[in-house]
């Protein structure tokens, strides 16, 4: 057992299986480096010294696990049974009537507040038994427990909340972070970037209770599967010079197509800030890169994308917070032209941008695929136009775009609505062009289509793509005009008489970038 970097593996493997679980998830509050801040690890793990006055945020297991562990001196009641039952009133003598007398818990060393951002009962997803327990023994140890806690900094004073529309600093000598987990995977990208098969499991896939059983499960079964493979060759996908990285996203070339997956599976793919600038990013490259004739956009994990990130959206308005609000508004006009322009930027790649939906697409996932040049999707696809459930306007393009592919009559019961449209109803409204009949064979369709285009003439079809865009927003005879002083410039190409000649001598043709 020893740590590896990504250099160490490449080369000696031909798959790499990542099971290096799970990381604490920071959130980002201001002041989330303060020196009194301490993560789960730092003290369930680690030991680090713990102050008398403690904000714990996040109330999900691992919460109400550092709560108990804060609140008892020396051995948990839960692991010495003469404890346990003097806390609990218990007499396993029967000394008293009934088995019962009065609890006597331990003294508590030090004064803690378990804190959640939803408004719900704490403890609700705990499991129904040990859920009773668990908030029944912090109350008794006088654990102050809030919901509907708006984070706002931390800093020398404390932890600096919003209950209830109050403002309120909570001096405390540590803030413990609790708020959930992230997947650990960061061998993955250089792994990747070297175009090696990378395959994740347990908490590297997706951080989630039960990791090790469900590890188990998945290595057992893609065990199975490579065995299955490893006679097959393998097409290892390039990385061409000045091909960028992204957090967010996936970016590779299989060939001529270029591949663009995104890359948060563990929060099915909602797509926050970073998402949205790599997205433009992404297409900028791939419209200047000449090696890349198509694009193939696809999602990992188990939805294509469940839209725009709420905690993105609930994070705007403290950034742009002016005390003149039309500043205010200024500012977010100028994100939402923003989120439009990243979208804009499908449209603007030259190259065929082919949507490959399966699971959720929702939201801004909508707005994303309206902008491709064509749909495919899986059998298990659902799609909605789901701002109007969130009390808002969809804004970065949907109600411009989708009615022009599905008719304005249904783009406006959908919008109207929210309502979700599987896979048949999006072909049989020519939302999509095909459905296949699961993930893996959507990706493999859509990529053999992709190809198919790739091997085209690259002039010809960023032509057709900018012809064609240029006719849907404008009259019949402007699309006429558009199209004649485009051939007039373009058509006496050598990707004409190449295809010319390779006709006359029934062969296929072959066009340079």
């Amino acid at each position: 057992n020893h740590r590896v970097g990504a250099d160490e593996l490449v080369g000696r493997f031909d798959d790499v299986v990542l099971a290096t679980g799970v990381t604490p998830r920071t959130p980002p509050i201001e002041g989330i480096d303060h020196p009194k801040v301490l993560s789960y690890l730092d003290v369930l793990r680690d030991g680090q010294p713990v102050g008398k006055r403690v904000a714990i945020v996040g109330a999900g297991g691992i919460g109400f696990d550092v709560a108990e562990f804060l609140t008892h001196a020396g051995e948990s009641p839960s692991l010495v049974p003469e404890k346990f039952y003097a806390e609990w009133g218990i007499d396993p003598e029967y000394r008293n009537r009934g088995g019962l007398t009065a609890p006597t818990p331990d003294a508590v060393p030090r004064e803690i507040w378990l804190l959640q951002r939803k408004t719900s009962k704490l403890g609700k997803d705990l499991g129904k038994t040990t859920g009773w327990i668990h908030r029944t023994a912090l109350k008794h140890r006088g654990v102050n427990m809030v919901a509907g806690v708006d984070y706002r900094r931390i800093d020398d004073a404390g932890l600096h909340v919003v209950v209830n529309g109050e403002a309120r600093v909570l001096e405390v000598d540590n803030v413990v972070i609790c708020a959930g987990q992230e997947p650990l995977r960061e061998l993955q990208s250089g792994l990747e970037a070297a175009g090696m098969p990378v395959h994740l499991i347990g908490g590297a896939d997706v951080a989630a209770e039960l990791d090790a059983k469900r590890a188990i499960k998945q290595g057992t079964e893609l065990a199975a599967g490579i065995e299955m493979l490893s006679a097959k060759p393998r097409k290892q996908s390039a990385k061409l010079p000045g091909q960028p990285e992204f957090e967010t996203l996936g970016l590779t070339v299989d060939g001529q197509v270029g591949l663009v997956s995104l890359k948060r599976p563990d929060k099915a793919n909602a797509m926050n800030m970073a998402m949205w600038q790599e997205l433009r990013q992404a297409m900028q490259w791939l419209d200047r890169t000449p090696q890349v004739r198509a694009v193939v956009l696809h999602g990992e994990g188990k939805h294509f994308t469940s839209g725009i990130d709420l905690e993105m959206m609930m994070g705007l308005l403290p950034q742009i917070k002016d005390a003149c609000e039309a500043r205010t508004r200024e500012k977010l006009r100028e994100i939402i032209l923003d989120l439009q322009d990243t979208l804009t930027s499908l449209e603007r790649c030259r190259k065929p941008v082919l949507a490959a939906i399966h699971g959720a697409c929702v939201g801004g996932g909508v707005d994303l695929v309206c902008c491709a040049d064509m749909r495919y999707c899986a059998a298990d696809a659902r799609f909605s136009v789901r701002e109007i459930d969130l009390g808002m306007v969809a804004d970065v393009g949907t109600l411009q775009r989708l009615p022009r592919l599905v008719g304005e009559g249904m783009a406006r019961e959908l919008a109207y609505t929210g309502r979700s449209v599987g896979a048949e109803e999006a072909l049989a409204m020519r939302l999509v062009n095909r459905i296949f009949d699961t993930p893996e064979s959507l990706f493999e369709g859509v990529l053999a289509l992709a190809r198919e285009i790739a091997a085209k003439s690259p002039l010809s079809i960023r032509g057709v793509k900018q012809v064609m865009n240029h006719a849907r927003d404008h009259s019949v005879a402007d699309g006429l005009e558009y199209v004649a002083n485009w051939n007039t410039a373009m058509l006496l190409s050598e990707d004409l008489h190449a295809a010319i000649r390779a006709g006359m001598m029934k062969q296929t043709p072959k066009f340079r970038d």
